[in-house]
């Protein structure tokens, strides 16, 4: 995992392992919400909540609110303790 800051935001890069192990790619419901993949690779927006729309302009979090994603974890305690400085 690579979490660095780019103009205020959290950048976290991850390897397919990092997904798999962290981010749960595949196991539905227990699938952190998260977790998006893009020409850069795998990312987890966990600090970034509003950079990812869809192309009518929802957010992530707004569409897991609204109950409509297939993955509905909230992150992971390895991502979280970053906000803590572990």
């Amino acid at each position: 995992m690579i979490a660095r800051k780019v103009d205020g935001h959290t950048i976290i890069s991850l390897d397919i392992d990092e997904v798999k192990r962290l981010c749960r790619l595949g196991a539905g419901a227990e699938t952190c919400i998260w977790l998006v993949c893009g020409g850069k690779g795998f990312e987890c927006l966990y600090y970034n909540r509003n950079e990812g729309c869809n192309l009518i302009g929802e957010t992530l979090q707004e569409r897991w609110e609204k109950g409509l994603t297939v993955a509905k974890r909230d992150g992971c305690d390895e991502i979280k303790r970053l906000e803590e400085g572990e």
